[in-house]
Parts: C-alpha cells; sequence; structure tokens
C-alpha cells in the first residue's frame, strides 16, 4: 500500500469519527438543554410559590401566577409540550416531584380557606 493510499484511508476514518462524535455531542447537547428546562422550571416554581405567599400577605391575590403555578407543576410531573417538557423517568425526581405536588396543593389551600376567611391570618 503506499502512502497516499495510506493517508487517504486514514483521512476518511477520521472524517467518519469525526462525524459520529458532532452527532453525539449535538444530540447530548439536545438532552442537556431538556435537564436545564426542568431544572430552570423547578426554580420557578419556588420562587413564584415564594411570591405569591407574599402578595397573599400583602393583599394582592394573584389568580393567574397560581394558574401559571399549576401548568408548571403539572409540565414537571407528566411533561408539556406548551412548556417543551418532557416526562421524566427517573423515580426519585417523581417521587421529589409528588411531594412538590402535594405540598402545593396544600398550600393553594390554605390561600383559598385564608381568602374565603381573613380572620384566619
Amino acid at each position: 500500500m503506499t502512502i497516499s493510499k495510506t493517508l487517504s484511508a486514514i483521512s476518511s476514518i477520521l472524517i467518519v469519527l469525526t462525524t459520529v462524535n458532532l452527532i453525539v455531542v449535538f444530540a447530548s447537547l439536545s438532552g442537556m438543554k431538556g435537564d436545564g428546562r426542568i431544572v430552570n422550571y423547578s426554580g420557578i416554581v419556588r420562587g413564584g410559590t415564594q411570591r405569591l405567599v407574599k402578595l397573599e400577605l400583602a393583599g394582592k391575590p394573584s389568580d393567574a401566577l397560581i394558574k401559571k403555578l399549576d401548568s408548571i407543576v403539572t409540565g414537571l410531573i407528566s411533561g408539556s409540550g406548551e412548556l417543551d417538557l418532557v416526562k421524566v423517568e427517573d423515580a426519585e425526581y417523581r417521587k421529589s416531584m409528588a411531594a412538590v405536588s402535594g405540598s402545593w396543593d396544600e398550600l393553594k389551600g390554605i390561600i383559598l380557606l385564608q381568602r374565603n376567611d381573613p380572620e384566619k391570618r
């Protein structure tokens, strides 16, 4: 085998390996983007619930924020095309989100109770 054929074969192999590597990198980035959205929306739920409580205590109810947080919590558990969230299959995460969902439902109940009976402050 001549040197030019050897170099040509090596070049072809490197091109194939580089192409495969690029495909793997882009696939990994797509998965990381989805994970990042989940982390970001989890933070939005945390901050949103704190904001909601502060608004309620200030006498400024926000049903729009409650609806938004409901949508996000549901999306984090079941996935959401609207929010571009995939359904997470990790059992530990799903267990944690079920606990968050329960706490969120409890908080909403307390807020509604407070709105109906302001003397409970």
